[in-house]
């Protein structure tokens, strides 16, 4: 049921006419989400293998849900290929089997539980589903993946995971979260894609994963070296892999894209957003961390004359069942 989303309708001219917007200052947030769906194939190219979770951060009515119908609609309808707020965890494990190597949406992920959220992006990279039993007690195929899970939030997927857990850093550096701010000249746009994208849609993804095919040996020849190349301009460390990958590959599959001539912009018209955006959530880690570490600090020294010091004198209290001395003695 899910493969029926696949399907090709219209014309690629069409589609890659409407691209030629996000060569416009101020458009890169959504140019970014869109090269993503071009990046996601890649992953599996790569020697490392393994995919992340991209989520779009801004208000209602920024055009996150538009630029998502954009992306869905590079492989097929703009719509029906979204993962459903009400699905359970196993039906989204099924949709990311089923899309493999294509980028896999879901709306408003905020609506799953903190410690649900926190077990799909650490899940995500691994690159399958947990292991299941049936009825009559055969182990169930488990769903496998290498692809781009992309979300789109009103509230921060990064504070969800800082109020699951002490120090979610094996998580938070598996997620990047970008910010997608009000645009007031995207407003038109807002509407044009939708009734564009439900009449024409799957072309460009057709042509794009042919182009790719056609010319692998020196894609995947490439590909290593793109991410080796971008994580030193962007002065990742060894711990933001998924970010390096997250950047790299959207900057070169916009230009294996564009080369496919599939879309009609440069997609390095993005690259100083994406180097502004990388350090503000660098920042923003390092933030949490301190942040946590001061309230640890705080509550230490408000409690400070409840702390038990042990001493001898206090050890002979506690063998004879009297009340220990608290404080310094």
């Amino acid at each position: 049921a899910f493969l029926k989303s696949f399907r090709s309708k219209g014309s690629l001219d069409t589609w890659r006419q409407l691209t030629s917007i996000f060569q416009y200052p101020g458009f890169e947030p959504h140019a970014f989400m869109l090269l993503l769906g071009f990046a996601s194939p890649l992953l599996k190219l790569t020697s490392r293998g393994e995919g992340f979770t991209v989520n779009a951060l801004g208000q209602t009515g920024v055009g996150k849900s538009t630029m998502a119908r954009f992306m869905c609609s590079i492989y097929g309808h703009p719509k029906d290929a979204w993962v459903a707020r009400r699905d359970s965890d196993l039906a989204r494990i099924q949709r990311l089997g089923a899309h493999y190597a294509l980028p896999v949406y879901m709306d408003e992920a905020t609506t799953i539980g903190n410690k649900e959220l926190r077990d799909l992006i650490y899940m995500i990279p691994t690159g399958k589903g947990r292991t299941t039993m049936t009825a009559d007690y055969n182990v169930r195929q488990n769903a496998e993946w290498v692809t781009i899970f992309v979300t789109t939030t009103n509230d921060s997927l990064q504070s969800k995971l800082q109020l699951e857990k002490a120090d979610p850093e094996a998580e938070s550096l598996r997620l990047f979260e970008f910010r997608f701010h009000k645009q007031p000249e995207f407003e038109p746009y807002s509407l044009l894609i939708p009734e564009v994208v439900n009449d024409h849609y799957g072309v460009a993804g057709a042509r794009y994963v042919e182009f790719l095919v056609n010319n692998l040996d020196r894609i995947k020849g490439r590909l290593d070296d793109v991410v080796r190349k971008a994580g030193a301009e962007f002065h990742m460390e060894g711990k933001e892999r998924f970010w390096s990958q997250a950047v790299a590959l959207t900057l070169y599959g916009g230009e294996l894209a564009r080369e496919a001539g599939v879309i009609d912009f440069d997609p390095q018209v993005i690259r100083p957003w994406l180097m502004n955006e990388t350090k503000r959530m660098r920042k923003t880690l390092g933030e949490a961390k301190v942040g946590s570490i001061a309230i640890l600090a705080a509550y230490l020294d408000e409690h400070i004359g409840q702390r038990v010091t042990i001493t001898k004198l206090n050890a002979v209290f506690a063998a004879s069942h009297a009340r220990p001395t608290r404080g310094e003695l």
